[in-house]
This record gives C-alpha cells, sequence and structure tokens, in this order.
C-alpha cells in the first residue's frame, strides 16, 4: 500500500485536506485520524474514490499541491488556475491560493466556469471579485 500511497498526491496532503476530501467526496466521517503510513487501507479506499472523481476536481487538487494538470475545460500549471483561457485562480507572492469570483455573486461569464470556481471556493484561501484595467 505505500507505493499506492506515493503514486498519488494523498500523501502530500495536509491531514486536514485529507480529512475534507474523504467526508465531502466519499461521503464518510468515520476513521478520520488518517495517516499516511496508515495500514488500515483508509487510503486505498480514498485513493480508489479519488481517481473515480470528475477529473474537475483532480485539477484542483494539483493546483492546491502547486503541480500542473489539464482537462478539456480546467487546467493549473501549478501557479494559476483557468477555465478554459480565463484565469480564475492564482498562488500569489505568500503563496496563498486566490480565486476570482467568476459567478453571479461578481462577474457572471458562464455556467461551466462558475461551477469551476464553486468547485475550487473551499480550498481557496481567499476569493475577490476580478477586477480589470479598466476598474482601478
Amino acid at each position: 500500500m505505500a507505493s499506492l500511497i506515493k503514486q498519488t498526491y494523498l500523501y502530500k496532503l495536509p491531514q486536514h485536506l485529507v480529512k475534507d476530501i474523504f467526508t465531502r467526496y466519499v461521503g464518510c466521517a468515520n476513521h478520520l485520524d488518517l495517516h499516511p503510513d496508515c495500514r488500515c487501507g483508509h487510503y486505498t479506499y480514498i485513493y480508489n474514490h479519488i481517481t473515480s472523481l470528475r477529473c474537475n476536481y483532480r485539477v484542483i487538487i494539483a493546483w492546491i499541491l502547486h503541480k500542473s494538470f489539464k482537462t478539456a475545460n480546467l487546467r493549473t500549471d501549478g501557479h494559476n488556475l483557468y477555465s478554459y483561457a480565463l484565469l480564475i485562480g492564482m498562488t500569489d507572492e505568500k503563496g496563498q491560493k486566490v480565486l476570482y469570483e467568476y459567478t453571479a455573486k461578481g462577474i457572471f461569464i458562464s455556467m461551466t466556469t462558475s461551477f469551476h470556481v464553486n468547485r475550487a471556493r473551499s480550498h481557496a484561501d481567499r476569493i475577490q471579485i476580478p477586477c480589470y484595467d479598466d476598474c482601478q
């Protein structure tokens, strides 16, 4: 199992993030005291479910871990997060994840972009309304 864990990003994630993934996307609040060297199979269970998740969430995990990953409509270079060609998130100079409010609450672009922003919302350190050159 250790090699399985090393093949994923799970062992690099902070424990609170693994707990979040486990409870939100697997739907189980039990066994939350996870440890990378855990022999009880919980990481295998999480891995099996995460790899079956939609690829968009895997892009967001890669963004959090400063890795590059892409799907058809969502991509990251590890620093920036893009919905189609639109920058929807970035990493600031302090390493915090900043997400731009491209939803009905901010500047609406499309349903898909709103979905991407809402999917990444809980993992951002800060959310702000995007500002273009003409609003400064």
